[in-house]
């Protein structure tokens, strides 16, 4: 089981997972990550769902530097530093875009 702090680096994609506050940490209610991605690279995320009442799970993607996509369902949203992208339903795919 992942504990804060402990990092993950995938050698195919070439990016890293610091795990900042776990599930087990948090009681259930959260899993923060820093996921690092360098420039032109990708998340490979299969399409998901997160289950529960509406608005009750929630999956937010803060860019911190350079420009990232994401596709939510069907709709791209691309987003520089600072931005914040939420969704209750799905992310599919994100990728660093500089």
């Amino acid at each position: 089981m992942a504990q804060s702090g402990d990092q993950l680096w995938n050698p195919v994609s070439k990016t890293c997972i610091i795990f900042i506050s776990t599930a087990e940490e948090s009681a259930g209610k959260e899993l923060v990550v820093d996921w690092i991605v360098d420039p032109g690279k990708r998340l490979v995320a299969a399409a998901h769902l997160h289950p529960g009442p509406q608005g009750a799970v929630a999956e937010t993607l803060e860019v911190l530097a350079g420009v990232a996509g994401c596709r939510i369902g069907r709709e791209t949203l691309r987003g520089a530093a600072a931005a914040r992208v939420g969704s209750a339903l799905q992310c599919c795919a994100c990728a660093s875009l500089e």
